[in-house]
């Protein structure tokens, strides 16, 4: 985490900046998606994240898929990690 937070990389960047909708805050938030993202590359099997917190881990611009520098966590060629902001969804 304290990598990302060096690098002001979401979800882990030091606070919001309304300028920049790509900078994401909290190191809270970088522990769950890390989390989220060790347990799915452990994993052969598409896996699913499902967070209300749109504004922490969705994209500005599309609230019903991942924050575009979260998507790239995920390697090329691994299974599917899909973005839900709710189970309804």
């Amino acid at each position: 985490m304290t990598e990302r937070h060096v690098l002001n990389a979401s979800p882990a960047s030091q606070g919001r900046v309304s300028a920049d909708p790509y900078r994401l805050f909290s190191t809270a938030h970088a522990g769950i998606w890390l989390t989220v993202l060790s347990h799915h590359l452990s994993s052969e099997e598409e896996g699913y994240f499902v967070s209300e917190n749109t504004s922490d881990f969705a994209d500005p611009s599309d609230r019903s898929r991942s924050h575009p520098q979260i998507a790239a966590a995920v390697p090329a060629g691994h299974t599917a990690l899909s973005y839900y902001p709710s189970v309804a969804a």
